[in-house]
This record gives structure tokens, sequence and C-alpha cells, in this order.
């Protein structure tokens, strides 16, 4: 978030509006494509970006713009699908995603979900990825974990529902992306849900 990056951002036509992120402690997301950003927000500060028009390659545009100065994260999918991201753990069984399923469909706060097994993760890696081909060769579908996008009913609390899924046996985090990315909820000291950005 540096004044350099900023001067950028504020004369590019394809950026239609700015803020700027502070940096969030323990944000909770896990080491794939759509925690990336939230897990850099752990240590950088940084902005949230509007692209002027849909569908433009505004972060390949960014990216080229703002080399070695900073780097570019496409968080649009992420943003795109669900109140809240529940991310398993890598290598959590069938039992235990069934068991997260079964708890989603009897939720009343719930109104939808989509499960994302490995292989989805890993289409959605080849598509933020598409320029890092080592990057795609090294990563195998088991290495990302399968996540649940959950909906929420109109007027339900995106924290406390959360809340209630984060210690579920097989869940390694909870996200609530639209959330996040509201400016006041920035803060070191907003309920978070426990770290996975961290590699072992």
């Amino acid at each position: 978030a540096s004044p350099a990056v900023e001067h950028v951002l504020g004369s590019s036509p394809l950026v239609a509006r700015y803020a700027p992120v502070p940096r969030a402690v323990r944000l909770g997301a896990p080491l794939t494509p759509s925690g990336a950003a939230f897990c850099a927000l752990e240590s950088d500060r940084g902005f949230a970006v509007q692209a002027s028009t849909a569908g433009s390659d505004i972060a390949q545009a960014l990216s080229r713009d703002l080399a070695g100065r900073a780097t570019v994260y496409d968080v649009s999918d992420t943003l795109a699908h669900g109140d809240i991201e529940l991310f398993l753990r890598v290598g959590a069984s069938s039992r235990q995603a069934e068991s997260v399923r079964a708890a989603l469909e009897s939720d009343p706060d719930v109104s939808s979900f989509r499960y994302l097994t490995h292989a989805d993760e890993y289409e959605i890696f080849k598509q933020i990825e598409h320029d890092n081909p080592a990057l795609i060769r090294s990563v195998k579908p088991t290495d990302l974990p399968e996540s649940f996008r959950i909906i929420l009913r109109p007027g339900r609390s995106l924290e406390t529902t959360a809340r209630r899924y984060a210690h579920l046996d097989g869940v390694d985090s909870t996200l609530t992306p639209r959330a996040t990315f509201r400016a006041s909820l920035f803060s070191p000291s907003s309920q978070r849900f426990g770290s996975a950005c961290t590699k072992p």
C-alpha cells in the first residue's frame, strides 16, 4: 500500500475505485487461490480494487504496471460466490465432508451451498495461475482443500454462522469474503477463526 502503488491505481483507466486495506491479523484463509490474497494481508497492507469494466483484464494489466512494487490477486471468483467459504482440512475424510454437508442441509440460516471437490479447486487454481505453468505442475488436486461455499438467508449473521462451523470435525477454517472486504471489518481486532496461511 505504498504511495507509488496508489499513484498507479489512481491514474489507471481500468480502475473504477480503490480503497486501502490495512493488515488483518489471522484472517483464516488457507493457501488456496481464493485465500492467497487474504493470507498476504496478514503481513502487508494493500488495496481493494474494483475494475471500471466487468470482465476486463485488469489483473494482468496491473500486474504489469506494478511489477516489482506489488502483487496482484484476482479475488473476483471468491467474492462472486457465497457469503461464507468453509474449508476442510487437506486430507479430510469423506465422512467428515458428509457430516458438514448434513449440518448445512439442516441449518435454517443456510439458503444454499455448493461443495467444491479437489478437482473443482484445482480447476480454479489453474485458471488463476494460468501464466505460471511451473506452479500448476507442482500442485496436485489433493494438495488443495475441498470447501463449501455457503449462501445465507437474508438477515442472518455471517460471523455467527461461520463461528458455528469453525470447529466441526474436519473443518480447517471459515472465511466470510464479502464481509472481509468491507473496510470497517479490516482491523487487527476483528474476530477471526484461526490462520491456515503459514505453511508447516
